[in-house]
C-alpha cells in the first residue's frame, strides 16, 4: 500500500507544479502586461523635426493620421523617425526607459539621446 501512495504522491507533485506554473504564467500576463506581438493593436511612433531636436515618443493606431495632426501645430515638417508594434504599456515602459532624456516632466517629448537612436535604429520599421 504504501509503495501505490508514493507512486500517487509523485503524481499529485507533478499536477500541483504544474497548476502553480500555469497560474503563475497567467499573473504575469496580467500584471506585465501581454508582451506578444499579437495583442498590439497600434503603434509607439518616433516623430522628430527634419532639422533634428526632439524626439516625440507616443503612441496610436494610426501614426501618419498622427503625425499630421501634430503637424498643423509646428512650424518645422516633422516625420516619423520609425515605430514599433505596441499598446499604451509599452509606451509608458519606454517612457520610463529614457526618462533621463525627457525634456520636461511627464510630457512625450525626449532629447535625441544615443540610446533613444539606437533604439529607434535596432527596433523600428518605417512608417
Amino acid at each position: 500500500m504504501d509503495g501505490q501512495n508514493s507512486s500517487s504522491d509523485g503524481w499529485l507533485g507533478v499536477i500541483v507544479v504544474a497548476i502553480v506554473g500555469f497560474i503563475w504564467h497567467v499573473f504575469k500576463i496580467i500584471f506585465n502586461g501581454w508582451n506578444s506581438q499579437h495583442s498590439y493593436k497600434g503603434y509607439i511612433y518616433f516623430i522628430q523635426g527634419v532639422s533634428g531636436g526632439p524626439i516625440k515618443i507616443g503612441y496610436s493606431k494610426n501614426p501618419q493620421k498622427r503625425l499630421a495632426t501634430f503637424q498643423t501645430s509646428h512650424s518645422e515638417r516633422l516625420v516619423i523617425l520609425g515605430c514599433v508594434k505596441g499598446n499604451i504599456a509599452y509606451e509608458r515602459q519606454l517612457h520610463k526607459q529614457f526618462s533621463a532624456y525627457r525634456i520636461r516632466g511627464n510630457g512625450e517629448w525626449f532629447r535625441p539621446g544615443r540610446e533613444i537612436v539606437v533604439f529607434i535604429r535596432q527596433n523600428c520599421f518605417p512608417m
